[in-house]
């Protein structure tokens, strides 16, 4: 069973969750991608399901086609309601960077209902006025270096 899980959505999130999990696992952490087929994904009609497949395969990545409802940390990059199967902590992770009013990524109506939000920058910050919003940079750059928790396997345990 998975501590943390990424639900996909749609095939590109792999690549822009790719560094935390890479980071979450050189930590010893057991987290995994999930690839649920369309008819059960909660994106619905979307979701790139067989090209998702082809990229984990081919990057050898860990995942599963059938969520843990009870995985401690959920991650999606988009609303929450694409989380409603789990029951523990629920994460955004901004996969855009917005410099206008009305951008999805500083749009609070986009943030409501997480316990964990991983955003870009200072920017984002200002905008959504959230306690539990931590600036982390981009993934693919950033590296993590200030992740909110010290210790992450304190959480799991």
């Amino acid at each position: 069973k998975s501590a943390i899980e990424f639900y996909l959505i749609d095939a590109f999130e792999i690549y822009h969750f790719l560094p935390l999990y890479l980071y979450l696992k050189d930590k010893k952490i057991n987290v995994n991608f999930v690839a649920e087929p369309c008819f059960s994904n909660t994106s619905k009609k979307w979701f790139d399901y067989k090209n998702a497949l082809r990229i984990l395969k081919e990057l050898k990545l860990h995942f599963y086609t059938k969520c843990n409802e009870n995985a401690k940390i959920a991650f999606t990059t988009q609303r929450v309601e694409l989380l409603d199967k789990y029951k523990n902590i629920k994460a955004r992770l901004s996969y855009g960077i917005g410099l206008n009013n009305s951008n999805f990524s500083i749009d609070k109506n986009s943030f409501e209902g997480f316990n964990l939000i991983f955003i870009h920058g200072q920017y984002q910050k200002d905008k959504l006025k959230k306690d539990n919003a931590y600036i982390i940079g981009y993934p693919k750059y950033d590296y993590f270096k200030d992740l909110p928790f010290k210790d992450l396997t304190s959480i799991y345990n």
